[in-house]
């Protein structure tokens, strides 16, 4: 997930518990919705701008994509400050979880609570795509144009948004029910990890676009997983319309795992390249990273939770305490999700050594998968050069390579010592 796109969906559901200013009702659903407005307003110039510039021999398609990229990476950052502004400082938020229609309801709340920003962020998402059409750089019919730009919505829809208000739709059917408190409080915590663990992968997995994979492919790869340690997965091709080289694992918890590989990924890169991807992915799964991460953030927040009643009737605290929150969750995953990346790259390179005279198209040994995997790295992100640098859940790419190089230099140095030690 973007950390811009976790950001709107934090900052949107964290304003109810900010007090709301004496502002007018309808002073503030008026004012958020020209606010809304100019934001999109400003993201439609924005993508009528470099589009112009092509009609007009101001700049070549590609200098024209990549302006773009960075003005819309600007908007999403103003949309974020257009949901601090909306629901947080006019009080909208506060307003919607105070209603007296829905005050009894988290799933209505959230629901109003995220609309403004995931419109902004689907209308940035829409903008980008209307760009590659108009500029000719994508050369599909307009049926297949929609198609694309709707599995997109879905997408975003289906792995980040949906989930979260179906979570708390059973939530308040569970607080709807005659039950002790104590009681009640154990069935929520553990429909939350039922949840996390088993519907969340299978809603996802219904949200993005796939379909089967060759036999030969499907073959080859289950052959991967289960020399891994994994046993069966379900695997499938992930349709991007060939605009997409990537993998993700959805799930961590056997039968309800998958493996998606992109169209353009197995299609186009080699296959010890695609190998070493594939065990990427298995390495999360094998090292338990995706729970990890996850348990990651639960003390944070769990702290919150013990220490606010003590200071709810304090004004600064809501505000603060919704500021901390945020950011030493957004360090703490991030400190999380470098490492486990760092370690998965590790991991696939030692799977790889332990299989390669057992599964085909398998580098030899592991100076060959690091090889094979920094040229996958490279490979994935030649389209993409944000890609190439260090994001919120990824390190760059070359941070990547230099610690497979560090670990390799590491092992040499372990071998070469008299004693058997790293000197």
């Amino acid at each position: 997930m973007q950390l811009s796109l976790f950001l709107m969906i934090l900052l949107s559901l964290s304003s109810g518990t900010i007090r709301s200013n004496d502002f007018d009702n309808g002073f503030s659903l008026l004012a958020s919705l020209l606010a809304v407005a100019c934001v999109a307003s400003m993201i439609h110039w924005f993508g009528n701008q470099a589009i112009m510039a092509i009609d007009a021999n101001q700049a070549g398609p590609a200098e024209a994509a990549k302006r773009l990229e960075r003005r819309l990476g600007l908007c999403r950052w103003i949309a974020l400050a257009t949901i601090v502004f909306c629901l947080h400082f006019l009080g909208l938020g506060s307003e919607i979880v105070h209603s007296t229609f829905l005050k009894h309801s988290l799933a209505l709340q959230s629901l109003l609570l995220l609309l403004p920003g995931t419109f902004l962020f689907l209308f940035i998402v829409f903008t980008a795509e209307r760009f590659e059409w108009k500029s000719n750089r994508w050369k599909v019919s307009d049926k297949n144009r929609f198609v694309h730009i709707m599995s997109k919505f879905r997408f975003i829809l289906g792995t980040s948004l949906f989930p979260i208000l179906l979570l708390l739709g059973f939530i308040d059917v569970i607080a709807m029910l005659p039950l002790d408190p104590t009681y009640a409080g154990t069935l929520t915590i553990g429909l939350v990890l039922i949840f996390i663990a088993l519907i969340l992968p299978w809603i996802a997995g219904r949200f993005i676009d796939t379909k089967p994979l060759s036999e030969g492919d499907s073959k080859w790869i289950s052959d991967i997983t289960r020399a891994a340690g994994l046993g069966n997965i379900d695997i499938a091709i992930w349709n991007t319309n060939k605009k997409s080289m990537n993998a993700l694992v959805i799930g961590f918890v056997s039968p309800f795992r998958k493996l998606l590989v992109s169209d353009q990924l197995i299609s186009q890169l080699p296959r010890k390249q695609v190998a070493m991807v594939v065990l990427h992915e298995a390495a999360h799964l094998k090292r338990k990273h995706l729970p990890i991460r996850m348990a990651s953030i639960v003390p944070i927040w769990g702290i919150a939770a013990l220490i606010s009643p003590w200071f709810e009737q304090t004004e600064w605290f809501s505000a603060i305490g919704s500021v901390l929150c945020i950011s030493l969750t957004l360090l703490t995953l991030r400190w999380v999700a470098h490492h486990t990346e760092h370690d998965a790259d590790l991991e696939a390179c030692r799977l790889a050594a332990s299989m390669a005279t057992s599964v085909a198209d398998i580098p030899a040994d592991q100076d060959e998968a690091r090889r094979q995997l920094c040229k996958a790295l490279l490979a994935v992100t030649t389209e993409r050069s944000s890609a190439k640098k260090s994001s919120w859940m990824h390190p760059g790419v070359l941070a990547r390579i230099q610690t497979m190089r560090a670990v390799k230099n590491a092992q040499f140095l372990s071998k070469s010592s008299p004693s058997g030690q790293a000197c």
